[in-house]
Formats: structure tokens, C-alpha cells, sequence
């Protein structure tokens, strides 16, 4: 049983001072300030002379039944003016201090008004059992003293005995329980005390209008002081049946559901699956999930004013604080779900949440292993229905149960990934090898060539085969670059790393370029970067450049600007720190969709024909870059555009830039 002990009142009490009376309960004297105080409550009349006034036998009995040793007694009185309100009164005999004159049968009481502790304990206790917080519990719940005075009640037990709630805690238990169950109703109140455990009984209660409704009551006490209160709740009979029918069927549902959500591949067709389900099969009327992705709140499919499934995932907003209440109870008494009452209904319209009325709103935590994965919604947004408690269980059974598919159905989702990044390896070292053998006896085939062509230029007479062969040799020297990007690619050929200053690269490259496009390109430079000294290979790093200009130029078939830029960044999150400088090489052209981009890094991919490209420019770009602990980024847009972002941590050494 939960105890406050008489001490702990009596020094958060306020001490008034003291009444004797003899013990057949008549008052002999009183303390002004005690008189002030109980003057105008039921037990003191303001009518009735204070020499007419004798205590009730009850309270005379419990402070002298224990002779001269002391004894408290804690008693209720209600407020004659005000009906609402009610006083606690802690009675402490002090045999010692009894005076002489009025005789041993005289009582000295020390009165102590202990109000403000025992209600705070009372609240406490009614707020552990959501007596007054929450309305909707399906049982009817009150709280009871010894005398059989209910102290606190639930709306539901106003509701089921068909009586105003707020005036109950005035009445008795005599008022709504049949004379021929009291006795039963002792023998529970007797039990329970004498064995502080919680006891089940089976009687009935009188409604209003004079029915007798059976009714299961389960009671445990509760110590308050040296008073011992009663918390019970009752469930009617006939009610319960119906609810425990409509559970039973609704678990089933719950658990058809569940079962049917776990047949589908991805994530998001579970929680468009789920919220169709909550509609159409438990008639939950608008419903929604949020997921915590982040430092985000994101939004999924929904239920709209008109009960037809829609797309939410537009709804976007950053963990609040409204957030952090919905989705986590503040201690472990509280219900898990959040149920709002009075609050606004809101209905998202493009984009944009506009309100449209008031009713109640409960949200449900989506929980796996104390992490929170996302809340379920619901409101009365569209037909205005009472909340109901039955269905809410459906609810929470099924939030349960959705985020063990949702940690599953990530999981499936990651280990897709990994198989699909593992396969990808697989087939870039395969494609690795095959390039460095490609690359190796096509090398052996142009050493011929080379050494042939070189013979007939050096030794031949005739003009136009001396240019037949030179232009052998140009065509010698492109296959001999291609088979070292093969080379390199395959990670047969490390090249010597060294200070390269990037500006100087751009430069020459887009001296070269510049002779080789046609007039309605425009190649324009914006060198920014006050670090621009890599670690790398000077021949390397303008083939990477030469490459990201010409796949420009492609870009472009009518012309156009070309921007390359240099800036210095950081990526360790530190803005003073500039560690790393950017290139960006930036065109206005056709762009990229997504099945593009994803694809551009690989080998043999091109989308030029492969009679105009190789497939082999990006994937060296990539690749080149990853060799210098660098990074690449892409950002493209059909019709406006392509960036390449080539990120080079900065140089800090002393040695002279190769490309100076």
C-alpha cells in the first residue's frame, strides 16, 4: 500500500491549536484559531452553540481507544458555504497536557489543518490512475475512505451510474451500492486492509434512474496517514462482454494486417499499406504517420477530409518541442498514446496547413527498442465521433507491431545494398582485369605499329607517305594515352605524386582547349582559392580537367559558356580551416536525370555512341580523384545544366609545384 506517515503531515501541516472535550465527545474548550477554521463545516454548525456540539462517537472512539497513549486521527469536513470545497483536519491527543480541572475523563487534542499535504498526496495518486486526466478509460475509477466517502471519481463512473461526475466526491457509496452488497463491499474494504493486497469482486451498483447493473470491481488500498483509502474500478458487466467480443475481433484484424504488410518489398508500401488499412478495415476515419528521420519529421501517406488515401510525404518540419511531447511520455505512469482535446484540425492544401475546425487528436509512438521511429495520428477531424478507447488499443497493437516491420523491412533494404555494392565491386575488378589485358596486348600491337610507321618517316622518300606515316604515330600516340587510362584504371599504374599548382593546370588546359573548339564557345575562369597547391600528378590532374571541358562542350552542341572556378572549403565542419580546395567545372547544357547519374562513374558508360567515346573519361575522373583523397560530386538539371564539384585537400609542404 503507498503510505504517507502522520509525521510527514504534521510538519508540512499547519498547526491551529486545540480543542478538549470529555470522552462522551462533548466540547469543553477550543481554541479560537480552530474554531475560526471548522466554524461553518458540517461537523460544527455556525447555528449550533459550541456547548451543544459533541464530536462524532466514531472520532472520540479512535482517539481514546488507545487509553493515554497518542493516537492521530485524520477526518474530512466539507464546507457548508462552499460545497466544493473540502478540508482535512489531523487530530493528535496529548495525554500529558490535559488540564487538571476537568477531571480524567477529559481530552486535550492538538488539531493540526493538513489540507494542503493530503490533497497534494490525493493528486498524486489520482494522477498515477489518470482519475481526473483522462476521461475516456473504459472502466469507472474512484477513490474512497474508510467511512465510505468517495474523495475523487472519473467521468466514465459518472457516465455508467448516469450522474454528474464533479458532484460525486459529496456523495457516499450508500448512494449507488445496493443495501444487499454493502456487506460484501466490507468484506473486500476489511481484506484488503488487514492483507494490503488488491482484491476482484463481482456485485452491482444502482444507476440514476434506479436500475441495478452488475458490474466487476477491482479494489486495492491505499494509506494516507494513519487513514487508509480505497481505489477501485469498475468495469459494467455488460459492457465488457461487448468490449471484450469486439477486441477479440479487432486483434484479428490487427494481426491480418500485420501479416499482409509484411508481404510487401519496400518501406513505404508498408506505411502506405498500414494507413489504408486503418481506414478501411479498423474505421479509423484520418489517420497519418510521421517518421523522425534526422533532426526531421517527415511526412507519409495520409487520410484526407474526404477519407481517400493520399500522398504526405510533402510534409516536412524539424523535431520541436511539440514533437518531443507527442511522441515520448513524461514517466512511466502516463499513458504511452497522447490524447488532445479542443486542439485545431488541420488540412495540408498546397503545401500549406490551413485550419478548419477544433475536436481531439491522439498520437501514437511508433517504438522499437526505446527508439523512437515515427507516430501514428489520428483525429475526429471528419465526422466529429467521440474518441474511443477500444479502438485505440487496435491502434497501439498496431503501431507495435509496424515497427517491427519497419526495423525489418530496413534491414532487408540495407543488406539489398551491400549485396548490390559488393556485386558492383565484383564487377569493377573483373572489368579491372580485363582492361589491364586489354591494355597490355594492344600495347604489344601498337609497339609494332609504332616501330614500322617510325621506319618508313625516317627512311622514306615519298612526301605522302611520309605523312601517311606520321599520322600513323598521332593515331599510335592517342591508342598509347588510352591504354594508360586502362592502365590506370585497372590500378596497374600508380602515378608519382607531387605539388601541382591547380591554377597553373587550368590555365594551360584551357589554352589548349581554346584552339581546339569552335568560336561559340566560351571557356571563362574564376580562380578564387587562396590554397591551391595539390599532392598529385600534373599530368594526371589536366586530364581530369580535359575530360570534365570536353564532356562540356558535348553538352553543348550549339554553343555556350563554360565556367571553371576554384575556391577553398572545408569539410571537417571547421569554417576557419580551409583544407581542401574545390574545382568546378560548371556548363549550360542538356543535363542529366537520374538514371544518368547514377551511372556516369561506370566503366564502358557512355551516353555519345560508341563510335564518338570510349565510356572511360568519368570513370578515370573518379577513380584519379579517389587516388588523391579527394571526392566528386555531381549537380544536373535537364535542359539547365551540369557540376562537377572535384574536391583536392590542400598542399601545405615547401616543395616547388610541378606545375610552375
Amino acid at each position: 500500500m503507498e503510505t504517507i506517515e502522520t509525521g510527514h503531515l504534521i510538519n508540512h501541516g499547519k498547526k491551529l491549536g486545540f480543542i478538549d472535550f470529555l470522552d462522551d465527545g462533548t466540547v469543553v474548550r477550543i481554541d479560537p484559531a480552530v474554531e475560526r477554521f471548522i466554524t461553518g463545516v458540517a461537523l460544527f454548525p455556525a447555528e449550533q452553540p459550541l456547548d451543544a456540539v459533541k464530536l462524532p462517537e466514531d472520532l472520540v472512539k479512535q482517539i481514546i481507544v488507545k487509553g493515554n497513549a497518542p493516537v492521530s486521527f485524520l477526518e474530512r469536513f466539507c464546507s457548508q458555504r462552499n460545497g466544493s470545497l473540502f478540508k482535512w483536519v489531523l487530530f493528535q491527543n496529548d495525554p500529558d497536557t490535559v488540564p487538571a480541572h476537568l477531571g480524567q475523563n477529559a481530552l486535550h487534542v492538538i488539531v493540526y489543518d493538513v489540507t494542503d499535504p493530503v490533497d497534494k498526496a490525493l493528486r498524486k495518486l489520482c494522477r498515477a490512475e489518470n482519475i481526473h486526466d483522462n476521461r475516456w478509460l473504459a472502466e469507472g475509477i474512484w477513490i474512497h475512505d474508510d467511512s465510505a466517502r468517495l474523495i475523487a471519481v472519473n467521468q466514465r463512473i459518472g457516465k455508467m451510474l448516469g450522474r454528474d461526475a464533479t458532484q460525486m466526491p459529496r456523495m457516499s457509496l450508500t448512494d449507488f451500492i445496493p443495501n444487499f452488497n454493502m456487506d460484501a463491499f466490507r468484506q473486500v474494504w476489511s481484506r484488503s486492509c488487514s492483507q494490503g493486497d488488491s482484491d476482484l469482486m463481482v456485485g452491482n451498483y444502482i444507476t440514476s434512474d434506479g436500475y441495478i447493473r452488475p458490474v466487476r470491481v477491482f479494489s486495492c488500498p491505499v494509506k494516507i496517514g494513519p487513514r487508509v483509502f480505497m481505489r477501485a474500478s469498475a468495469l459494467d458487466v455488460n459492457d465488457s462482454e461487448d468490449r471484450y467480443k469486439r477486441m477479440a475481433s479487432g486483434m484479428q484484424k490487427v494481426v491480418d494486417i500485420a501479416n499482409r504488410l509484411m508481404a510487401l518489398e519496400s518501406e513505404d508500401a508498408v506505411l502506405r499499406g498500414c494507413v489504408e488499412a486503418a481506414r478501411s478495415e479498423l474505421g479509423i476515419e484520418r489517420c497519418a504517420i510521421l517518421l523522425q528521420v534526422g533532426n526531421m519529421v517527415q511526412g507519409t501517406w495520409r487520410i484526407s477530409r474526404e477519407g481517400k488515401l493520399m500522398d504526405g510525404h510533402s510534409i516536412s518540419f524539424p523535431v520541436d518541442d511539440w514533437w518531443q511531447w507527442v511522441s515520448s511520455p513524461d514517466d512511466a505512469s502516463d499513458t504511452f498514446w497522447r490524447l488532445m482535446e479542443n486542439v485545431p484540425h488541420h488540412e495540408l492544401c498546397d503545401g500549406r496547413l490551413n485550419e478548419f475546425g477544433r475536436g481531439w487528436r491522439v498520437a501514437t509512438p511508433i517504438m522499437q527498442s526505446n527508439e523512437l521511429l515515427g507516430v501514428f495520428l489520428n483525429d475526429s477531424a471528419i465526422s466529429g465521433k467521440p474518441y474511443d478507447p477500444v479502438l485505440q488499443e487496435f491502434i497501439v497493437v498496431l503501431c507495435c507491431m509496424l515497427s517491427g516491420i519497419i526495423v525489418r523491412k530496413r534491414s532487408a533494404a540495407a543488406e539489398r545494398r551491400l549485396q548490390e555494392e559488393l556485386r558492383q565491386s565484383e564487377k569493377m575488378r573483373a572489368i579491372g582485369q580485363l582492361a589491364s589485358g586489354i591494355a597490355h596486348d594492344f600495347n604489344n600491337q601498337l609497339s609494332v605499329i609504332r616501330s614500322v610507321a617510325g621506319m618508313i618517316d625516317a627512311y622514306g622518300a615519298d612526301q605522302d607517305l611520309n605523312e601517311c606515316s606520321r599520322d600513323i604515330l598521332s593515331a599510335c600516340s592517342h591508342a598509347s594515352s588510352l591504354c594508360s587510362k586502362l592502365l590506370a584504371f585497372a590500378n596497374k599504374k600508380r602515378w608519382e605524386k607531387q605539388p601541382v599548382d591547380l591554377h597553373a593546370v587550368i590555365a594551360d588546359t584551357v589554352e589548349i582547349v581554346m584552339h581546339s573548339m569552335k568560336r561559340q564557345y566560351n571557356t571563362t575562369t574564376r580562380c578564387d582559392a587562396a590554397g591551391h597547391i595539390i599532392l598529385a600528378e600534373a599530368g594526371d590532374v589536366e586530364n581530369i580537367l580535359l575530360n570534365l571541358v570536353l564532356n562540356a562542350r558535348d553538352a553543348m552542341p550549339d554553343g555556350g559558356d563554360i565556367i571553371i572556378s576554384t575556391q577553398n572549403i572545408s569539410r571537417n565542419g571547421n569554417k576557419a580551416a580551409a583544407d581542401f580546395v574545390r574545382l568546378t567545372v560548371t556548363d549550360k547544357g542538356i543535363g542529366m536525370d537520374e538514371s544518368l547519374l547514377s551511372r556516369i562513374f561506370e566503366p564502358f558508360f557512355t551516353t555519345k555512341g560508341r563510335e564518338r567515346n570510349t565510356g572511360l573519361g568519368l570513370s578515370m575522373v573518379n577513380s584519379s580523384v579517389k587516388e588523391y583523397d579527394g571526392f566528386v560530386a555531381v549537380k544536373s538539371t535537364p535542359g539547365k545544366g551540369t557540376t562537377f564539384s572535384l574536391d583536392f585537400p590542400c598542399y601545405s609542404g615547401l616543395a616547388q609545384p610541378a606545375g610552375d
